[in-house]
């Protein structure tokens, strides 16, 4: 316990060294009433209180499912088509290549 309360006005020490006088002024009359109130103490039984809760039973943290590569979980690429196989089935004007169009005329 004296060890939570020695550790517990080290941190208050550290709260009431500000540069501003006025700001530290006011920090170490709330520290000064917090003393008279009896809250330090408190502070630090519920200090010692937490620790000794975590020795009894100690935290487990749970196993994180196992990670699945980006690939696995992505599945298959596409099949990439190169610029010229993709492009050389058709002419400058979009239309496909290799089809013969008749036009027959009614006579």
């Amino acid at each position: 316990m004296e060890e939570a309360i020695e550790e517990l006005r080290g941190v208050m020490n550290q709260y009431t060294a500000v540069a501003d006088p006025t700001e530290s002024a006011a920090r170490r009359e709330r520290y000064r009433q917090a003393e008279v109130l009896g809250e330090i103490e408190e502070t630090a039984a519920q200090m010692v209180r937490s620790k000794l809760a975590l020795q009894v039973t100690p935290q487990t943290t749970p196993e994180s499912p196992k990670r699945i590569p980006a690939l696995l979980r992505l599945g298959p690429s596409p099949p990439h088509e190169s610029e010229e196989t993709s492009t050389s089935n058709y002419n400058s004007q979009g239309k496909q290549r290799g089809k013969e169009y008749t036009c027959k005329l009614a006579r």
